[in-house]
């Protein structure tokens, strides 16, 4: 609601967009399933895009273009979410740069519209990512430095 009131379109089609994966993915966890619906999969799957769509084109119409800071900071929202989303999928460590990307811009732009405690959540969530990566970059050299097993 807060992102839909100071009118980031963008920020909040991403937030949006996300809901159904989350579902999808409690109920699974609920119902214990082993594999999922491949229906619900693909919904999942394109539903974040078309939101995102909805929500960039919208927005592109609302202020004629990307006039705007916020604007500029909600896409980097967009494209820490997209790569962030994309690179985790192919297991690349890299991933956590992207999400430090959409954590830092979402920061800014709770805090340059005048929503501290929103803007603190973010910079708390980015705490989490850095750890990630640093976590997941020992993991990356650990396996890389190990060396293959020896065939027989």
């Amino acid at each position: 609601m807060i992102l839909i009131a100071e009118r980031n379109w963008i920020a909040a089609s991403i937030e949006i967009g996300g809901l159904p994966a989350m579902f999808f993915g409690l109920s699974n966890v609920y119902q214990r399933v082993k594999v999922p619906s491949p229906t619900f999969d693909r919904v999942t799957a394109t539903e974040p895009y078309a939101s995102l769509a909805l929500g960039l084109g919208y927005s592109l119409w609302d202020r004629s273009g990307i006039t705007s800071l916020s604007q500029l900071l909600e896409c980097g929202v967009m494209v820490g979410f997209l790569m962030g989303s994309y690179l985790l999928a192919k297991q690349n460590v890299k991933r956590w740069i992207f999400f430090m990307l959409m954590n830092v811009s979402m920061a800014i732009l709770m805090l340059i519209q005048h929503k501290p405690i929103s803007g603190f959540q973010q910079l708390a969530s980015l705490g989490f990512v850095i750890y990630g990566f640093i976590v997941a970059s020992r993991n990356d050299k650990a396996i890389q430095s190990t060396p293959p097993p020896a065939s027989s």
